[in-house]
């Protein structure tokens, strides 16, 4: 989906002259390869991709360094 809608807003772009139509074209793939090789470098390292208790690590960090102000 993300694809898709960053493509139907850089041809509109495009349209409007507000962007060169050969960067308009390539604009979602220059956008999501970064994004792919994240992920095909986690998925390489087997590691968690989602972290889903990222949360309450993050809370018990900030409540231990406040206990020690």
């Amino acid at each position: 989906l993300l694809y898709y809608f960053l493509n139907i807003l850089s041809l509109k772009w495009a349209r409007e002259g507000i962007m060169s139509p050969v960067i308009a074209a390539w604009l979602s793939n220059l956008i999501l390869f970064p994004i792919g090789l994240i992920l095909l470098y986690l998925s390489k390292k087997d590691s968690r991709i989602f972290e889903y208790n990222i949360f309450d690590n993050l809370k018990q960090k900030l409540t231990l360094s406040y206990k020690k102000l």
